[in-house]
């Protein structure tokens, strides 16, 4: 994986709004404090983890076409079919890597509890970096490297997750396993360099073993999440394609205790195997450490000599996987979503923790990059908001549990990170919730007192939108 070129402004100002933040991870951890703690009869094994790692890095790097790499599928079939997941296939497929090396692609697929429709998938690369062109010292640039974070790590919660749920499958839910070959043969730089990473993830989703009818409902990519200390930021792709998957997963991950490893705030824009699974018409998401403290962007052991078993965190694994695990054995239909309180204490405490306003401004305007798109449809003159001095087009739609689902743009990029804090805040809940609403984060983050007259007006006209919807969709249910 590498992260995008395209999007380097964005994670720029993702990263100016958390730099010389006091602490990260205030918000969640006010909301992990408070939410309560979801229980699960799979509980992963930080010692267990930990062994599929080193299990992986005592084979050698496991460069595409090696022997090692050989050693390794055979590792991760004989590991599933241990743990009782005997659905395994093995897809074939020629690649081309950025050297211009002819490669024959070995995706490994498996499926625990294969005739459920309801279905997950689950995704990591095994492959590893063929030269470490990110080490200090040039003259490591073409060794291969062990890949223990940046390979290894993201197996190992797919073994940890075979192992818990292979003998004992959760009811009604099909989970499905997929380790994906040359991820990391990309380059950097150069024109078309996006083209030439995930080359396994691109095969796959060409055969994809999936009907109408089961095709997964949603997909968590695992990357490099052994870190030590390692934190898991929004990351920008996954919340542009899969909004819904990532609010999800971080909301499971905060009752799950892990508020303070899963921070709510955007992190980097990455090329990886979640981006060919979301273009294949699976939401997929991808869990990965790209806002790192020390360099802004990835692991500090990502592409280098020292991304070895040292650099492994077992509680970082076990935080992850336990999250995931959580995440598959919640019910759809189960509501974990936070209060608007609790929604609007969040953004208090991120707020707070960015001292200057200008960096405040660059923040609200993250968000409005993160804003999912609008249906063209609903940019038509009956939905634009009067009062506001930009254009702004607000949609809004009751879903199957009674709460409204709101959607905007605007044609202002600081309105258009405003309405994304209000969808945040009011979004999934019920009319009379959002009826009964003090939206007090607005006068807390000193918000009004920092817009123009006419902004101020047009952050009102939104809010009285807002409630004029959940008014109609309360009548609506009433006459019912």
């Amino acid at each position: 994986m590498k992260l995008s070129h395209c999007a380097l402004l964005l994670a720029a100002i993702a990263s100016a709004a958390c730099t010389g933040t006091k602490n990260n991870a205030s918000a969640s951890d006010t909301v992990a404090q408070t939410a309560p703690a979801l229980q699960s009869r799979y509980v992963a094994d930080p010692d267990s983890l930990l062994g599929f790692v080193v299990a992986q890095t005592a084979i050698g790097p496991r460069v595409p076409g090696s022997e090692a790499h050989g050693k390794c599928v055979d590792f991760i079939t004989s590991s599933l079919e241990k743990h009782g997941v005997t659905s395994v296939s093995i897809q074939e497929a020629p690649v081309t890597t950025a050297d211009g090396t002819r490669l024959t692609a070995r995706n490994i697929f498996a499926s625990i509890n294969p005739y459920a429709t309801e279905r997950v998938l689950l995704l990591a690369h095994y492959d590893t970096r063929p030269w470490a062109d990110n080490d200090p010292d040039p003259a490591m640039h073409n060794t291969p490297i062990d890949g223990a974070n940046d390979g290894a790590s993201g197996v190992a919660v797919l073994l940890e997750t075979a192992r818990l749920l292979g003998p004992v499958p959760p009811d009604s839910i099909g989970v499905d396993l997929l380790f994906v070959d040359v991820e990391d043969s990309g380059r950097s730089d150069g024109p078309d360099s996006d083209a030439t990473w995930c080359l396994g993830s691109r095969e796959w989703v060409k055969q994809m073993p999936y009907t109408p009818a089961n095709k997964p409902r949603y997909a968590i990519l695992l990357d490099m999440v052994g870190g030590i200390g390692a934190k898991f930021h929004r990351e920008h792709f996954s919340h542009r394609s899969a909004p819904g998957v990532v609010d999800r997963v971080w909301a499971v991950a905060r009752q799950s205790g892990y508020g303070d490893r899963f921070i709510n705030t955007t992190g980097g824009a990455v090329i990886d195997d979640h981006i060919n699974i979301n273009n294949a018409g699976i939401p997929c998401i991808d869990i990965i450490e790209s806002l790192n403290d020390a360099t802004g962007t990835f692991n500090p052991t990502w592409h280098t000599m020292a991304d070895n078993i040292k650099a492994i965190d077992p509680e970082s694994l076990k935080a992850v996987t336990q999250t995931v695990l959580n995440t598959i054995i919640t019910p759809l239909t189960n509501s974990i979503t936070m209060t608007i309180n609790q929604k609007q204490d969040e953004i208090i405490a991120e707020m707070s923790d960015i001292d200057d306003w200008m960096d405040r401004y660059s923040y609200i305007i993250d968000l409005g990059n993160s804003l999912p798109p609008i249906a063209e449809e609903f940019k038509t003159p009956q939905h634009l908001i009067e009062g506001c001095q930009s254009r702004v087009w607000l949609n809004a739609s009751l879903n199957p549990e009674g709460k409204v689902e709101f959607t905007a743009d605007s044609d202002a990029i600081i309105v258009k990170g405003i309405i994304s804090m209000l969808i945040d805040v009011l979004s999934g809940h019920t009319p009379q919730e959002i009826l009964d609403s003090d939206l007090y984060f607005i006068d807390r983050i000193g918000l009004s007192e920092h817009l123009s007259p006419t902004r101020s007006n047009g952050l009102l006209a939104m809010v009285k939108q807002m409630r004029l919807y959940a008014l109609a969709f309360k009548q609506l249910n009433e006459a019912k």
